[in-house]
C-alpha cells in the first residue's frame, strides 16, 4: 500500500502497533487491538490516518488517501470567496459534531444535563451511543467495571427526548487500570427515520472531516480538514482549514442525506487528563441552510 501512495505524496510512513488495555475488573479479559497509523506529507503539510488493522483497514486507508489527493488537487479559493448558503457535513464531520454537541453534553458525571431546546424541530434521524460492533474501533461490550453495555438513545429525532450516559448504561471507561473510570462515550450511531433528502443546489460550504473538536457547555468548536466551497455554477474550490463555532441547537437544522458510513477519529475521545479512547462514528452526510437566525461562526485558520 505504501508504494502505491508514494506516487501521490512526498513521504509515506506506515506503522503497525499492538495495544492492550487492561480493565479494572480482572474477571474480564483485556481488550486487545492492532492499529495501523498511516502518515503522509505533501508540499510540506502532514496528514495522518488511524485504523484497526483488519481485513478492511487497507481499503479504508486507500479511500482516505484518495479523498485527500482529490482535495489537494482542487484549485484554491481566493480570499473573500467564503460565501455559502448551505453547510454540508460529510459523515466523519457530522459524527464529530454530534459527538461533541450531544455526547459530551449527556455524559452524566458532568451534571450538565439534557439540552433545553429553545424550540424543538423534528429531525429525520435518531442519535444513539452503542457498544458498537466487534470490527469497530471502540467496541465496548462491557465497561471497565464489568457492566454490560446497552444502547442509549441520546436524541429521539421525533420529539427531542434525550437520555444521559451513566454507569448503569456501561459507559465507565478509562485509558488503563491506573486511571479512575469516567462516564465516556462509545460508538455514535445515527439511525435515519426516513429516506434522506439531498441538499438544494446552492452555494455550499462542504466539510469533509474534523481535525479536532471541543465542548464548551453551550457551544462546540470544530477545526475542519478537507473543506470545500461548491459554488452555484458547479465549480468546486479548495478552502484553507476553518474553525467553526456552533451553538448546540444548530443540530436541529440538519437533514440527513446519503448512505451511512463508518469512520473513526484517529486521536480518539479525550476527557479530563486522560488521553483519547477509541470511538467510532456511523452516520450519513447531513446539511442545513446557513441563515442569520443562529450564531454559527466560521473563521479561516490558514493558507490552502
Amino acid at each position: 500500500m505504501a508504494s502505491d501512495l508514494a506516487r501521490s505524496f512526498d513521504a509515506v510512513r506506515l506503522e503497525l502497533r499492538d495495544e492492550v488495555r487492561e480493565l479494572r475488573r480482572p474477571a474480564r479479559p483485556p481488550l486487545r487491538r492492532r492499529s495501523a497509523y498511516l502518515d503522509v506529507s505533501r508540499d510540506g503539510e502532514s496528514y495522518s490516518f488511524l485504523s484497526v488493522w483488519d481485513r478492511g483497514s487497507a481499503q479504508r486507508a486507500r479511500r482516505w488517501a484518495q479523498a485527500l489527493v482529490e482535495h489537494l488537487d482542487l484549485p484554491a479559493a481566493n480570499a473573500g470567496e467564503l460565501d455559502a448558503e448551505v453547510l454540508e457535513l460529510r459523515p466523519p464531520a457530522f459524527g464529530y459534531l454530534l459527538h461533541e454537541a450531544l455526547g459530551h453534553r449527556l455524559e452524566g458525571d458532568d451534571h450538565v444535563g439534557p439540552i433545553v431546546w429553545r424550540r424543538f424541530k423534528a429531525l429525520s434521524f435518531d442519535v444513539w451511543d452503542t457498544p458498537g460492533h466487534p470490527e469497530w474501533i471502540g467496541f465496548t461490550p462491557w465497561d471497565d467495571e464489568g457492566t454490560s453495555g446497552r444502547p442509549v438513545r441520546l436524541l429521539a429525532g421525533r420529539d427531542g427526548r434525550q437520555e444521559l450516559l451513566r454507569a448503569a448504561t456501561g459507559n465507565l471507561r478509562a485509558v488503563d487500570a491506573s486511571w479512575h473510570p469516567l462516564v465516556r462515550q462509545r460508538c455514535l450511531e445515527v439511525r435515519p427515520l426516513c429516506p434522506g433528502r439531498p441538499p438544494p443546489r446552492r452555494s455550499a460550504l462542504v466539510i469533509g472531516d474534523i481535525a479536532e473538536g471541543s465542548f464548551h457547555g453551550d457551544h462546540v468548536v470544530l477545526r475542519s480538514s478537507r473543506q470545500l466551497l461548491r459554488q452555484r455554477d458547479g465549480r468546486v474550490l479548495r478552502l484553507p482549514p476553518l474553525r467553526l463555532i456552533l451553538p448546540l441547537d444548530v443540530v436541529l437544522g440538519f437533514s440527513h442525506d446519503g448512505d451511512v458510513e463508518v469512520w473513526n477519529p484517529g486521536a480518539g475521545c479525550h476527557k479530563g487528563l486522560q488521553r483519547g479512547l477509541p470511538v467510532t462514528f456511523s452516520c450519513p452526510s447531513a446539511w442545513r441552510a446557513i441563515s442569520d437566525d443562529h450564531e454559527m461562526q466560521v473563521e479561516v485558520l490558514g493558507e490552502t
